[in-house]
């Protein structure tokens, strides 16, 4: 079985899957491989069992399938055409591309679309905000990414979303943006970062316990 092994300063092995159902890992430093291998071959059949439920959880982008964006529901529709386009209708999802086998296209059509769907969503969350964070954020940047939902660099005052934000709630979306925001002011997690985290969003970890549902 196939894993990613970081080994670093902490007591214990622990082990843990990203949204594509790859196996991480993280050791202590001292510990040899023979050891992990057990502890992985411990774990195995979990292991197994949670990939086939991330599996058949992932969107495989085809015609008839549901696609979620926020509370929304859509029946995606693909349909070939000589120019790439996205639209909706009622709750049908058009997608309109050359190639309706590619499905990596499909999907960077979609992500685009909904990054431009999301635009007052995120401006009403960012003025909800701004008040108490007081810092201009210079960009938002969306990306397909597998370890986190949110990133931000504090010193260029940059925010990176994942776009699976978009199958969750709004609520999920907001949290994490209002977490990277909340980042410009407390570059880590110290209790200074989530006092004034809890003091704007007095629920966030129960949002945090519905996004990582």
């Amino acid at each position: 079985m196939e894993y990613i092994l970081i080994k670093k300063r902490v007591k214990n092995i622990t082990l843990r899957l990203d949204k594509n159902g790859d196996v991480k890992i993280s050791a202590p430093i001292w510990v040899h491989d023979e050891l992990i291998e057990k502890f992985l071959d411990s774990k195995r059949e979990w292991i197994i069992s949670r990939q086939n439920i991330i599996k058949n959880s992932l969107p495989k982008y085809i015609s008839g399938e549901k696609i979620l964006f926020f509370e929304n529901e859509y029946i995606l529709n693909i349909i070939e055409h000589n120019k790439y386009r996205v639209e909706i209708n009622d709750n049908i999802l058009n997608i309109y591309t050359r190639d309706i086998s590619n499905t990596s296209k499909i999907e960077k059509l979609i992500n685009s679309y909904f990054v431009k769907l999301s635009d007052g969503f995120m401006n009403k969350s960012i003025s909800k905000y701004s008040s108490v964070i007081n810092r201009n954020i210079k960009s938002i940047k969306f990306r397909n990414m597998t370890s986190r939902w949110g990133s931000c660099n504090t010193k260029n005052a940059t925010i990176t979303l994942n776009t699976l934000l978009f199958r969750k709630p709004y609520i999920c979306f907001e949290y994490v943006l209002l977490h990277e925001m909340v980042h410009l002011v407390h570059p880590n997690h110290s209790k200074d970062f989530y006092n004034l985290l809890e003091s704007l969003m007095p629920n966030w970890y129960k949002v945090k316990m519905i996004l990582e549902s």
